[in-house]
Order: structure tokens, then C-alpha cells, then sequence
């Protein structure tokens, strides 16, 4: 009898264990679940984001941010995409940082594959193309070229999208887009097949870009700025008084003057180039310490401290410059800047006949390879301070312009940004873009062997352990 009553009492004990197991069960769920309605609210009230990624993928550079706080109206991006792509998601994901950040911004991200109607109607030509329009329905259209850069295995290696956006609002807020005049008539590099993607890119950052011929014998007053690129033949006398003239009046001048070698000298090309305070002197620049693929006549010279390197050099980007002329300054009217120079250990070659071989007629390094130069501002007053006028960029080498060269490194960002710079858009100075490729990591024997065994046998060993702990201690009650 008592037997019965034991056998009953712990039947009871068990159910009662077992219910209150249960009921702490589900408990604890209707808990969790709680919890995690209370923090979804929570995030949607109060939204935060945090960008673990190494190059700030998901973060707004401050000159996005400053340039959103500045709009005056509302402005929509549209982006024409092949959905699914990694460029469309790409897109879509920096978009919607920008509808975040400010009220003013609407996005829309349509695609081109399903509406190619409206992509037509709206001159779209290609994927990925951004349109960004403004309250007055003003717009700026960004190529996908302006968008992403290639890379050498002609797969994108970097995301361009904040800088090409941020630009084009700027733009809208001008109203009028800033116009370059590309000097032609002289050997210059062509636009339609040298610098086609020069070119490309300036339009795509908002440019106007023209060509001009001198012969006609005046200068466009719309003109912002005039490039000379890689010049083969000399100017006439009229033209060199046309361009001194120009600069006298203000205007500003963006040269990039090759190498001559055994050619004759450009005596009217250089008449023009010591009117802003430059002298090119007739060598090749030998730099083998910052050779590049170890092409020593293909510096990646390091860069100066002046604001069109300054962000360069913050994000450690080198410029490649293929055969370059050295410069030095002309003038002591002008303030001469060097932005691009060679290693200590450099020298201009003056002997382009021979092997390269540093002798004593060479030009020692290190050497400026590229500068910009300022004179001060006619003052209006006595008892007020000249100002600095930009005057001038010249560089030793056109080459690094050219669409073979391009794409290589920071050769974009640093030709736009003395564009900038000349033509006062100091905002516009370029926004580091953001790498696509994968980090990888360099590991040695030992750590590759701790990898190795802590995560086949460390990590199984401990998951193991709490298991087995785990079962014996529920066996046991």
C-alpha cells in the first residue's frame, strides 16, 4: 500500500517538474519575443546605424553631409540600373544613405530593363546612369564611367558613386556648369581618341568641355579655364599674345607640356608658360627609387603639401606620371608650388641619344615634375592685403591624361582636382572613392597553424565539451 502511494506521489512530483519546466518555457519565449518587438520599436523610433567596414562603404564622407545640409530645395536622384547586379545594389545601398541624411533628397531606382521606355525618354544610354535632378528641374546626368573605375582586370575596383553624387548637387546649386576650353590646332592630345575618357569624366563631373582653336583670334568670355594638352607644334606670335593677354586679364591656364628630347623647342609654348612663372626645362625625369613596374621614365613622384595633393596623400594615392620634364620657377612675382617631385636620388636626363646613365650635365633631383603657381591680387585698397589670384597648373607630362594612363591610381583625382582649384570650386576637390575589391589578410606560419587548429579542433572541441557538460547535467535530475 505504502509502495502505491510513493509510486503515486512521484508520478505527481514528475508531472509537476514537468509542468514547470514547461511553463518556465514559455515563459522565457513570450520574453525573448517581447524583448525583440520592444527593441524593433525601438529602432524604428530611434534609428542607428553602425559601418564596420574598413573603407566606410555605408558612411557619408562630412563633404557629402555639409553639401545635403546646403540644399535649397528638393532634389531627386534617379538611378537606371539592371536589377540583381552588384552595381544595382551598390547604388541602391548609397542612395538610400543620401534619402537619410536629409529630408530634401527622393530616390528612386528604376529598372532599365523593365521600364526601357522611360530610360529612353530620359536619354539613357546605359546602365547604371544617375540622374540628378533639382527643384527647378534643372539636371545633371553621371555616366556609369563616373560612377565606378576599372580596374586592370577590367572589372570595377572602386566605387565612385559619393563623390560623382555629392558633385552633381553642387552643381545644381550653381545653376551653371563651369566651362573648359581644350586648346587645339597645335598636336594636342584629341578628346574624341587619346583622352575620350578624360573627357567622359570631366562632363560627368558637371564640366562643359569645348574645344578651341586660336586662329579665330579671341578667347570666349564664358571661358573658366583653357588646357592645353600635350602640344607637338609651337604657337604663332599672335597666339602667344592672345594667351599672355588672357592671363594678364585674369585668366587661367592649365598646361601640360611634354618633353621635346631631339625636337626642336617650343619657343612659343615656353614664352607662355614663364608668363605664369614656369620654365620647362628640356629633360626626362629618371627616377628609379619610385619607378612604377620599374619603368624608371614612369615616376610615382611624392606629392606636395598643397591642397590639390593634400587628400591624395591622405588616402595614400600615388599620381603616375609617364615621361615628365622637370620645372622650376620663372619669375620672382609668382608664388611657385610644387605638387608632384621626385626622390632625392632623381635626375633629369638631358642626353636622349645615350643609355641612362646619371652624369654631370644631367639635372640633379629631386625635381618638380608638376606646380602651382599664385601671384598676388592687385590690392584695392592701401591699407588692404593683396589676396592670391590662381593663376596657373603646369605639368611636366601629358601623357598621365591619356586613356591609357588615366585610370591608374590617383591620375583623375589629381587632374580634376587642379580643375577645381583654378576655377575656384575648392568644394568640389575630390571625395576618396570607395574600394570594391576584397581585403585580404597576410598571415604567418605560426598564426596560419594556430588558424588552422584552433578552428578544426579549438573551436569543435569547446562546442563538444558544453554539450556533453549539458547532457550529463539534465541526466542527473
Amino acid at each position: 500500500m505504502r509502495l502505491a502511494t510513493l509510486k503515486k506521489n512521484f508520478r505527481l512530483s514528475g508531472r509537476k517538474r514537468t509542468l514547470e519546466r514547461g511553463s518556465q518555457t514559455t515563459l522565457l519565449t513570450a520574453s525573448f519575443l517581447a524583448i525583440l518587438v520592444f527593441v524593433n520599436i525601438l529602432a524604428m523610433r530611434f534609428p542607428e546605424r553602425w559601418d564596420l567596414t574598413k573603407s566606410g562603404l555605408y558612411t557619408l564622407s562630412p563633404q557629402t553631409k555639409e553639401a545635403l545640409a546646403a540644399l535649397k530645395g528638393p532634389v531627386t536622384i534617379t538611378a537606371f540600373v539592371q536589377e540583381g547586379t552588384d552595381a544595382a545594389r551598390q547604388i541602391e545601398d548609397l542612395l538610400k544613405l543620401y534619402r537619410s541624411a536629409s529630408p530634401k533628397v527622393r530616390v528612386e531606382v528604376v529598372d532599365a530593363d523593365k521600364q526601357p521606355a522611360r530610360a529612353r525618354a530620359e536619354g539613357v544610354r546605359m546602365y547604371d546612369t544617375v540622374i540628378v535632378t533639382g527643384p527647378g528641374g534643372e539636371r545633371q546626368v553621371i555616366e556609369p564611367s563616373n560612377m565606378f573605375s576599372l580596374g586592370a582586370d577590367m572589372t570595377f575596383s572602386e566605387f565612385r558613386g559619393e563623390q560623382a553624387i555629392t558633385r552633381a548637387l553642387i552643381k545644381l546649386e550653381k545653376k551653371q556648369s563651369t566651362v573648359l576650353y581644350f586648346i587645339g590646332g597645335h598636336g594636342e592630345l584629341s578628346l574624341s581618341e587619346d583622352a575620350a575618357d578624360l573627357k567622359s569624366y570631366l562632363e560627368g563631373e558637371g564640366f562643359s568641355v569645348r574645344e578651341l582653336s586660336l586662329a579665330q583670334g579671341r578667347i570666349p568670355q564664358d571661358a573658366a579655364l583653357l588646357v592645353a594638352a600635350g602640344p607637338s607644334k609651337d604657337l604663332s606670335p599672335a597666339e602667344v599674345s592672345l594667351l599672355k593677354n588672357y592671363i594678364q586679364g585674369g585668366g587661367k591656364l592649365l598646361l601640360l607640356l611634354d618633353p621635346r628630347g631631339t625636337r626642336p623647342p617650343l619657343t612659343g609654348w615656353a614664352e607662355v608658360a614663364a608668363a605664369v612663372g614656369v620654365k620647362v626645362a628640356n629633360d626626362v625625369a629618371v627616377d628609379p627609387p619610385r619607378a612604377f613596374f620599374a619603368d624608371p621614365l614612369t615616376s610615382l613622384p611624392e606629392l606636395g603639401g598643397h591642397e590639390i595633393a593634400a587628400r591624395l596623400r591622405e588616402n595614400n594615392l600615388s599620381v603616375v606620371l609617364p615621361r615628365a620634364a622637370s620645372l622650376s620657377p620663372a619669375g620672382k612675382e609668382f608664388n611657385f608650388t610644387p605638387l608632384l617631385v621626385t626622390s632625392s636620388e632623381a635626375w633629369g636626363e638631358t642626353n636622349f641619344t645615350a643609355k641612362l646613365a646619371r652624369d654631370g650635365k644631367d639635372v640633379p633631383g629631386p625635381l618638380t615634375l608638376a606646380a602651382a603657381v599664385t601671384r598676388p591680387a592687385a590690392k584695392s585698397g592701401e591699407n588692404q592685403a593683396a589676396d592670391e589670384q590662381r593663376l596657373a597648373v603646369v605639368v611636366g607630362s601629358s601623357s598621365f591624361v591619356t586613356d591609357a594612363s588615366f585610370g591608374l591610381q590617383g591620375n583623375a583625382d589629381f587632374f580634376t582636382n587642379a580643375v577645381n582649384w583654378l576655377v575656384g570650386e575648392d568644394k568640389l576637390i575630390t571625395i576618396r572613392p570607395k574600394p570594391l575589391g576584397a581585403d585580404t589578410v597576410q598571415l604567418t606560419s605560426t598564426q596560419a597553424r594556430r588558424l588552422l587548429y584552433g578552428t578544426t579542433l579549438g573551436m569543435p572541441g569547446i562546442i563538444l565539451a558544453v554539450g556533453t557538460g549539458i547532457w550529463l547535467r539534465r541526466r542527473a535530475l
